[in-house]
């Protein structure tokens, strides 16, 4: 009788299911009196007797011995019983996919009906905002409350609780629609001509919109400054001041082409003429967060309690800037805390008086530089304000097809002169009082940055995120500000996100690390913080750096 493989004869198959039944059932005898399979020496299960007992030689005196043919016939039975398991192991993985498959949406919905009302109201939340920010989403904005209504009885009764989840109201919106949504959110936030051109402008939809004194917040969008103005002339005698629930304003010209195909070649950034009258004459007591992207009014607006202002212009037109008009505009803020400007412009302030504007208040500056943007513009900006009592500083930088390595380094030194004072005197420090800086610079086209100079002007700060676009500059900055003294004294953590580095980029590396964190006198650490992308070689940089800051260490791979 020779070897040979499981057939499909059902009393093969019967036996070969007695046989594994079989030595289960002793694996079984065996672990009730307390061996095991993973045991050691007289506590182990034997596997000769679990599977080939018959090949067992007894101890107790008997004279017979296994035969050639009893052996053939034992491997034949284990081949046969192995074979079997893999199909019966097989089939097993069939049945958890299959069954995971039935289940999937069932226990997603379980999971969910887990959380708690306030969690999913902040996931809902998040969802519909999404669906706002995205304009390839833009249109399930109409419906997205709906959706989640329609999930179950417990979605259904959350989403109408709610008034949060029907607060954005879009003019475009059918009046059945703004109707309901008048008596599900009280104070909404109104969008003016967010997807809709100017001819099919339908200002008699303010008949079934929330009275203006209701908003919580407006955003208005426009294609360029010429369709703005018609804008604001329709808005003129539809929106009655004051706006006294209105918090926060939103303007953007989005510096498109006219609807006849030609660019907006005389259109403007800057808002002047009958619709700076009308925004002018919005009375707005209750505003503390104002947006304006390539928006610039030639007046004052009355805002004077707005607290948090952000300005965006993308304009690589040759418009000069008007110092003055924005020095006026920062002047109607005075009670300003924090203030994001993002340039990404080829024109230049002109020469109008820049004096330093009084902002008592002001705490917080986020400054973002694109482009072909000149370092004097950076500098002419910079000469308008009082940084000493700044508290968070984030600096931005991005590169364009246009950007040289010359023009990255004059937006360094149009922020941090070098020559501002005595080398190692923190009365000349321009941000001195700094503790938050983030730090995200994505510039290929230099080869060096001046980290003792950025540093020697931020002499208190203590948290430090950096985002650095080439690995090198990581070690950079750990080799100035370890071997520069003063700097960097009080150091409490640091974050530093490097998209495009491979461990192997710390190879030559590591000393300066050591002697980075060796200056930084790591018992005073709170976090040291490293993001890489995902790599299989990742274990030796991080158990070195492991050996150096302990516990202190956070690893992320992306």
């Amino acid at each position: 009788m020779g070897w040979r493989k499981l057939g499909d004869d059902g009393q093969d198959l019967c036996r070969s299911i007695d046989y594994l039944l079989g030595g289960v059932q002793t694996l079984k005898s065996s672990i009730q009196s307390g061996r095991r399979l993973d045991g050691e020496g007289e506590m182990k299960v034997d596997p000769k007797k679990l599977w080939c007992s018959g090949l067992h030689r007894d101890h107790t005196g008997d004279s017979s011995h296994p035969t050639v043919e009893d052996a053939k016939i034992a491997l034949r039975q284990m081949k046969d019983a192995k074979s079997l398991l893999s199909s019966i192991s097989k089939s097993l993985d069939d049945a958890i996919q299959t069954v995971t498959d039935d289940t999937f949406d069932d226990c997603r919905a379980t999971g969910l009906s887990l959380l708690p009302d306030d969690v999913l109201t902040d996931i809902f939340e998040m969802y519909i905002e999404l669906s706002v920010g995205d304009e390839e989403l833009l249109h399930s904005t109409l419906l997205s409350p709906y959706i989640l209504a329609s999930v179950c009885r417990r979605f259904r009764q959350i989403v109408f609780d709610r008034s949060d989840l029907w607060k954005h109201v879009f003019l475009h919106f059918p009046e059945t629609r703004l109707l309901a949504l008048k008596d599900r959110c009280a104070n909404p936030i109104v969008h003016v001509g967010a997807d809709c051109k100017i001819s099919q402008w339908e200002s008699d939809k303010f008949a079934f919109v929330h009275l203006c004194q209701q908003w919580r917040e407006l955003r208005l969008a426009y294609a360029n400054g010429n369709v703005g103005h018609l804008y604001f002339e329709r808005l003129k005698s539809l929106i009655q001041t004051p706006l006294e629930s209105l918090e926060c304003l939103s303007i953007a010209n989005g510096i498109k082409k006219d609807e006849d195909g030609d660019h907006a070649t005389r259109s403007s950034i800057y808002l002047d003429g009958d619709g700076l009258r009308t925004l002018s004459s919005w009375q707005m007591p209750n505003l503390i967060d104002l947006e304006l992207r390539n928006v610039i009014p030639m007046a004052s607006m009355q805002c004077g309690n707005v607290s948090s202002f952000s300005l965006h212009i993308n304009d690589r037109r040759k418009e000069t800037l008007n110092m003055a008009t924005f020095q006026n505009l920062l002047q109607s803020m005075p009670k300003l805390q924090s203030l994001s400007v993002s340039l990404n412009v080829s024109a230049r302030f002109d020469t109008s008086s820049d004096t330093r504007i009084a902002l008592p208040d002001l705490r917080s500056l986020d400054l973002q530089i694109i482009g072909s943007t000149s370092s004097s513009t950076v500098r002419r900006l910079m000469g308008l304000l009082k940084t000493e009592e700044l508290t968070r500083l984030v600096l931005i930088f991005h590169e364009d097809q246009n950007s040289d390595k010359y023009l990255f380094l004059g937006w360094v030194y149009a922020l941090v002169p070098s020559n501002s004072g005595p080398r190692h005197d923190n009365r000349f420090a321009r941000f001195k009082k700094v503790e938050d800086f983030l730090v995200d610079i994505q510039f290929t086209a230099y080869e060096e940055f001046p980290f003792d100079d950025l540093f020697r002007a931020l002499p208190n700060v203590q948290n430090v995120s950096m985002t650095l676009s080439e690995p090198e500059h990581a070690v950079l900055f750990m080799n100035q500000t370890g071997r520069s003294s003063g700097l960097l004294q009080r150091l409490r953590s640091l974050r530093m996100k490097l998209p495009r580095a491979h461990p192997d980029d710390f190879a030559d590396g590591m000393r300066d690390f050591e002697i980075f964190l060796g200056d930084r006198r790591c018992g005073e650490h709170e976090l040291f913080q490293l993001e890489l992308r995902l790599s299989c070689e990742v274990e030796p940089l991080k158990a070195r750096l492991y050996d150096i800051i302990g516990e202190k260490l956070r690893w992320i791979e992306t």
